[in-house]
């Protein structure tokens, strides 16, 4: 898939379509969509730093912020997409969808552009704020929520072996 048509299927991404065709992608090309996310929302942080820095020792300085910063951000960028999975299975379970771990982390990722675009494009115009954040957060929640509820209810399953018991 065109790395185009994944960000037209991210924009669009609640709707059933485009959750069924990026639900086909390869955890390879989620992966690196995930770090080209970052990569965009960290550009105005790394921006930010690079212009407004440190005039001491510029070297260590720069190596810190270009190298030092993005890494950490990566990490902590997978560890809050595992935290929010996290969410998401809990809300999955409450809405009696059974739906999967690597799913669900998978389609996480997708419904972060809507918010990472959005809160860079604060960032630039407006600023830093918590405003900002809570609206972010808020994008983000309502298409988490949204995800879940595209994927149908679970089955019970009667008559079967297992459940006779």
């Amino acid at each position: 898939m065109k790395p185009s048509a994944v960000l037209k299927d991210c924009l669009l991404f609640p709707k059933k379509e485009a959750v069924v065709r990026l639900n086909k992608l390869d955890m390879k090309s989620t992966i690196i969509y995930f770090f080209i996310l970052m990569i965009v929302m960290l550009l105005p942080v790394e921006i930010r730093l690079l212009f407004e820095g440190n005039q001491g020792n510029n070297s260590l300085y720069i190596t810190q912020v270009l190298i030092l910063s993005p890494l950490f951000m990566f990490f902590y960028g997978l560890a809050g997409i595992t935290f929010l999975e996290g969410c998401s299975l809990v809300l999955s379970r409450l809405l009696q969808r059974k739906l999967k771990f690597q799913l669900l982390w998978k389609m996480n990722i997708f419904a972060l552009t809507k918010p990472v675009i959005a809160g860079v494009l604060a960032q630039f115009i407006i600023g830093s704020s918590p405003v900002v954040t809570l609206i972010v957060f808020i994008i983000l929640a309502v298409s988490i929520v949204r995800m879940v509820c595209v994927y149908p209810k679970s089955r019970e399953r009667s008559g079967t072996f297992l459940n006779s018991k």
